[in-house]
């Protein structure tokens, strides 16, 4: 039996916790053959299928270096006193939520353009519509946009992690895993496009996700997915920014995720704790 830890990461102001996780990493063969295509769909078998696994975001953010994320939070934190900030961050995330949420109503619509737009009109929180509003050009390019799959547990079955992604879609002929992001204007995302770090956290997600939709026995009956789309929709309404990820960036990012989730997995195997703390603090 695997024990169990829980892990704290992010900073250490406002630290996430990965409750009761089970300390079963996959073997040095998986971690040594990642795959984003699998000649089929794998079941767990009975003794992995019940483990506790971390999601994909708390490793990913465990493992990386959170000082400028530390940084940001003091001086906001410095700017507007503690509760404000996250008070800030709390209604940050729930506008993304429900952004999504609306998005997801919108690829329901297909491509009827009158009821997209009464959809649109019918929102009453204007940072919404104008997320809604930025989404609509995309959608258009999107095939057979009703049937897209959205907002989907995945789980891969060997190289422990989970999560959900946003949506499966056709695009371009291709079948992609899809990304929305609400980007504030003055993000590093927003502003340094791919030459941020956003951005490659970004793509490191949507390559994970890809090979977790691809393996997961539970999707048996869809198309494999081949590409990526990372959308960052605008608060101004504008035409959202769609950055296309190759095959080839997927499959070389898959090999980069892999190698943070063996990082990720010796720290926690080394730590030999319950609790094991990983987030940032600034030295002494």
């Amino acid at each position: 039996m695997s024990r169990k830890c829980t892990i704290r990461y992010g900073t250490s102001i406002m630290p996430s916790f990965a409750k009761l996780i089970d300390v079963a990493p996959p073997t040095e063969a998986e971690f040594n053959n990642p795959c984003l295509f699998p000649e089929k769909r794998i079941a767990e078998n009975s003794e992995t299928s019940t483990l506790r696994r971390p999601f994909l975001s708390a490793i990913l953010s465990a493992i990386s270096d959170q000082k400028a994320l530390y940084l940001w939070q003091k001086a906001k934190i410095d700017e507007m006193g503690l509760s404000a900030f996250k008070s800030s961050m709390t209604e940050r995330m729930s506008l993304g939520t429900k952004t999504h949420t609306k998005v997801e109503e919108m690829l329901k619509l297909g491509h009827h353009e009158s009821k997209l737009n009464n959809l649109i009109d019918n929102e009453k929180n204007a940072a919404i519509r104008n997320f809604m509003k930025s989404a609509m050009p995309v959608i258009l390019e999107i095939q057979d946009p009703q049937n897209a799959i959205c907002e989907k547990k995945v789980r891969h079955p060997t190289l422990a992690y989970q999560g959900r992604f946003d949506a499966v879609v056709k695009y371009k002929d291709y079948w992609n895993i899809l990304d929305w992001k609400t980007t504030p204007a003055r993000s590093s995302f927003s502003t340094q496009r791919e030459d941020s770090l956003s951005y490659t956290s970004y793509v490191r997600q949507l390559a994970a996700y890809a090979s977790a939709f691809n393996h997961d026995v539970r999707f048996e009956n869809l198309p494999f997915v081949k590409q990526g789309i990372l959308v960052s929709l605008k608060e101004d309404g504008s035409p959202a920014e769609v950055y296309q990820i190759s095959e080839d960036e997927m499959m070389r990012t898959l090999e980069e995720v892999t190698e943070k989730l063996n990082e990720f997995w010796c720290k926690v195997t080394s730590a030999n704790q319950v609790n094991i703390d990983l987030a940032y603090k600034p030295p002494k």
